[in-house]
C-alpha cells in the first residue's frame, strides 16, 4: 500500500480502470486500486467517494497527487472503501474514510431491492502509535446517524457502534453509501505506519480478521533528479535515499 495515488488530468487512474472493467478487488483484505510516484501538486477535491469533479484544462494538463492511499475490497455483497493520509507529520489533524455500498463499480447493484438489508452493527478501526482519536461521524445520504465510541486503552483501537437495529447500507441503485468519518490528531509517525479496519454485521468478516488496510508515513519532503526522488531527512547517504520516482 506504499506510494502515493497520483491522479493525471483530474481524473483518479483508479476510477478509469474501474470504468474499464479492471478494478482489483480483494476478499476479506483490500486491493489496491492504484499505486504511483510522486506529485508536488496537491489534487483538487473530489465530489463524492468514488469519481473526481469534471477537470479543468490545468488539471488535464498537470498530473497530481493525491496525497493519500485508497482502496476497495469486497466483503460477502458489500464494497468497503478505505482512504486516508499516505503521510503525516506530528501537529496535523487528519481523517480516515470508510465506506459500505451495494453498487460498485458505476450502478452496477449486485443486491436485489427485494433482498434483506445488509447493515453494520460496529466498526473498529486500528490506527498508528501517536494518532489520537478526536471524533467520528457516521452518515448515510449524507444523513448524520446516530452512533455510540469507545477507546481501547491498551490498543487505542476505536469502536463505534450503532443503534440496536444497526446502520443500513443503502440499497436503492444510486450509489449512496454508508460512510464512517474517523478524525485524529498526529502527535508522532513511527515506522509502523499500518492502520486497519474491521467491522461487524450482515457479511462481517471472520472474527479477528482486518477488513481492509492502510499505510500512512513520515511526512517527508521530495526533490527530484537524475536519478529519479530524493528524500530528505533520511541518516543514509548523508541525509538522502535515491530511488526510483514509484514509490
Amino acid at each position: 500500500m506504499g506510494g502515493h495515488l497520483v491522479r493525471v488530468g483530474g481524473v483518479v487512474l483508479a476510477a478509469l480502470t474501474i470504468a474499464a472493467g479492471g478494478m482489483t478487488v480483494g476478499v476479506g483484505t483490500a486491493g489496491a486500486l492504484l499505486s504511483s510516484g510522486h506529485s508536488d501538486t496537491p489534487c483538487p477535491p473530489q465530489v463524492g467517494p468514488w469519481f473526481p469533479h469534471l477537470p479543468t484544462l490545468e488539471e488535464i494538463l498537470m498530473p497530481c497527487d493525491e496525497q493519500e492511499f485508497f482502496s476497495v475490497s469486497k466483503v460477502g455483497n458489500a464494497y468497503l472503501g478505505y482512504r486516508g493520509p499516505d503521510a503525516a507529520a506530528p501537529g496535523q489533524v487528519v481523517d480516515f474514510e470508510m465506506w459500505f455500498s451495494l453498487d460498485f463499480p458505476l450502478n452496477r447493484n449486485d443486491v436485489p431491492a427485494s433482498q434483506p438489508d445488509r447493515v453494520v452493527t460496529t466498526l473498529t478501526h486500528h490506527v498508528p502509535r501517536g494518532f489520537e482519536f478526536r471524533a467520528a461521524e457516521v452518515r448515510s445520504d449524507w444523513i448524520p446517524l446516530d452512533a455510540t465510541t469507545s477507546v481501547d486503552p491498551v490498543t487505542g483501537d476505536v469502536t463505534i457502534t450503532a443503534p440496536s437495529d444497526g446502520w443500513v447500507i443503502p440499497n436503492n441503485g444510486t450509489m449512496d453509501t454508508l460512510n464512517v468519518t474517523m478524525t485524529y490528531a498526529v502527535t508522532e509517525v513511527g515506522e509502523d505506519g499500518a492502520s486497519r479496519v474491521g467491522f461487524t454485521g450482515t457479511d462481517s468478516p471472520v472474527s479477528g480478521q482486518w477488513a481492509a488496510t492502510g499505510n500512512t508515513r513520515a511526512h517527508q519532503d521530495f526533490m527530484e533528479g537524475p536519478l529519479g526522488s530524493a528524500s530528505l531527512g533520511s541518516t543514509a547517504l548523508g541525509g538522502a535515499v535515491f530511488g526510483s520516482s514509484d514509490s
